[in-house]
């Protein structure tokens, strides 16, 4: 039922973007497709920033700029000239293919593997996209299909990197700033190629106020808050609704028909993406509702506990939103490591969730450094105080340790969590000027529980409760 709410809760982005075909025929001006994508970015990331206001700090400025550019400056001004060069159902369709490139570019970048249902399900809605849209063609440019392809293949590996760096900071800031910076790059093109702005009439800004709000600003905010509670290419399949959603409101709007072989077209785009959604088998439950964080099968007298999960699992379980909110929390670490002595050690850390690992950063001839090198295994708890129930974030994996001149982004942001502030800035400036050098420990986990004592609770405890009751 998760996943089915953020499917539904995606779903709004491709919807609202099929919407704008619509009204840019209808209520936007013609010929100004740059013009257009400038002032369709610019006040949908101005308004986000607006309510968030939160300025990009360190790392955030270049990757705004390359966010930016990948899902709306460069991707807008490709589809343009594609639209230019190729029939749009010739154009719609390559883009239609995009949840495949997903699904393979988010092994390498996110490690989540292909899974069968989403390949099958991607495979069925292309046809469905094909049949859907398809018209006979005469000709086929091979530069409008590189240029379509750069725009489908850009806008994947955007959103994917927009998933990855994205993990641990706040949603509407991340898209805000990729909102103004994929506007401003495209300010200069638009002056080149199109001249001066177009003249807007009440009529022309009732449709930008829509297509800026709705369909950029909400709209990606939806969809970036899909890519992290689902998994990339389930994500990637639900955006074959934008060419419906366009069919659609082409039907019932704008007075078009459909023939048989666009019905069928438009079953076979909604199967798949029915097909491609996690599915999961529901867990027995007690009485109270309780089950275990993750069954497990028996384990011999004295049998040693797996400590690895397949990347998928692991996934699932760090993607939760009760897991993504212990993980962009102010709550310190709990690092557990043993020490080159042999015995254990537990200490309180901040930390900062990068999309893939925990990162950490520290005093170069620390203990935990030496200790580290000697003995890369980790544990960590996230744990919330104060609250109850209360929500608990177990994991372990291996720690890399390296040496870093100054002071790291990362560190600079993990202590952000916790240094109040009106404290922050002269903070800052002290610990600056007291390190020429920091060691960054990254921590790439192998293994995570998650439990919330409502729904996920221990599974020796679960083991206990079957025993009482049986």
């Amino acid at each position: 039922m998760e996943n089915i709410r953020w499917a539904l809760i995606t779903s709004i982005a491709p919807i609202a973007w099929g919407s704008t075909y619509y009204v840019t025929h209808h209520f936007l001006p013609a010929d100004h497709p740059l013009w257009g994508s400038v002032l369709r970015a610019l006040p949908a990331g101005v308004l986000l920033l607006v309510l968030r206001r939160k300025r990009p700090r360190g790392q955030w400025w270049w990757r705004s700029l390359v966010l930016g550019t990948l899902n709306m400056g460069a991707f807008f001004a490709l589809v343009y000239l594609a639209a230019q060069l190729l029939p749009t159902s010739l154009a719609s369709t390559i883009m239609a293919t995009s949840p495949v490139a997903m699904i393979a570019l988010a092994w390498p970048l996110l490690g989540e593997r292909p899974r069968g249902r989403a390949v099958l399900g991607a495979v069925t809605g292309i046809l469905g996209v094909v049949l859907m849209l398809a018209s006979g063609v005469d000709s086929v440019d091979p530069l409008g299909v590189v240029v379509s392809v750069a725009a489908m293949a850009m806008s994947a590996f955007g959103h994917l990197l927009t998933k990855r760096w994205g993990a641990g900071t706040d949603l509407l800031s991340v898209t805000s700033w990729q909102l103004i910076a994929g506007g401003a790059v495209l300010v200069v093109p638009a002056l080149v190629v199109e001249g001066a702005p177009p003249p807007l009439t009440g009529t022309a800004l009732l449709g930008f106020a829509f297509v800026s709000v709705v369909a950029t600003a909400i709209a990606f905010v939806v969809w970036f808050t899909g890519l992290r509670h689902l998994e990339a290419g389930t994500v990637g399949l639900i955006g074959l609704l934008n060419p419906v959603t366009g069919v659609m409101l082409g039907l019932l709007l704008a007075g078009e028909s459909l023939v048989g072989h666009q019905v069928l077209g438009l079953v076979l785009v909604l199967s798949g993406v029915l097909l491609g959604q996690t599915t999961r088998t529901p867990m027995s439950r007690t009485p109270r509702r309780l089950r275990p964080a993750r069954q497990a099968p028996p384990r011999a007298p004295g049998e040693v506990e797996e400590t690895d999960m397949e990347r998928e699992e692991l996934n699932e379980v760090l993607h939760k939103p009760i897991a993504q909110e212990l993980l962009a929390s102010s709550i310190p670490a709990r690092l557990a490591y043993i020490g080159v002595d042999g015995d254990p050690r537990v200490v309180p850390i901040a930390f900062l969730w990068d999309g893939a690992r925990i990162v950490m950063g520290t005093v170069p001839k620390s203990a935990k450094v030496r200790a580290l090198r000697h003995n890369p295994n980790v544990s960590l708890t996230i744990d919330t105080a104060g609250q109850y129930p209360p929500h608990v974030l177990l994991i372990r994996g291996t720690a890399s340790v390296e040496l870093v001149d100054g002071v790291p982004y990362e560190y600079v942001e993990a202590s952000r969590k916790l240094v109040p502030a009106g404290e922050f800035a002269a903070w800052e400036a002290g610990v600056r000027a007291l390190y020429e050098q920091m060691v960054l420990i990254r921590i790439e986990p192998r293994w995570a529980k998650l439990l919330d004592f409502e729904t996920t609770i221990p599974q020796a405890v679960e083991d206990l409760v079957r025993a009482h009751q049986g």
